[in-house]
């Protein structure tokens, strides 16, 4: 068990780099499990890069979530300008980038 390196794109850790811990989880594709990873990644500061495809599911709980783990949520895709807008409205805060 000590040698498996996790399941790819679930909590998988990417490495350091520049000071930071990267960590891959993009298959987590609702608010709900997004939530829980966020809840299981400790240290700070946290950076969160979310978004993409908008599956039209309520962001509030994930955005409150955010708002109170991650230093800056870096959204993108089509989901950004909803996704910015739920975490500054929980008090967070959030860049839009355009990819």
């Amino acid at each position: 068990l000590g040698a498996f390196p996790g399941v790819p794109h679930r909590l998988r850790s990417l490495g350091e780099r520049g000071g930071r811990n990267w960590i891959d989880n993009g298959v987590s594709t609702t608010p709900t499990s997004t939530i829980s990873a966020l809840e299981d990644i400790s240290g700070r500061p946290l950076y969160w890069i979310g978004g993409g495809k908008t599956k039209h599911l309520p962001l509030g709980e994930l955005a409150a979530a955010a708002a109170a783990r991650c230093a800056e949520v870096l959204a993108f895709g089509a989901a950004a300008e909803e996704l910015a807008r739920a975490v500054e409205a929980a008090g967070g805060r959030a860049r839009r980038l355009p990819d």
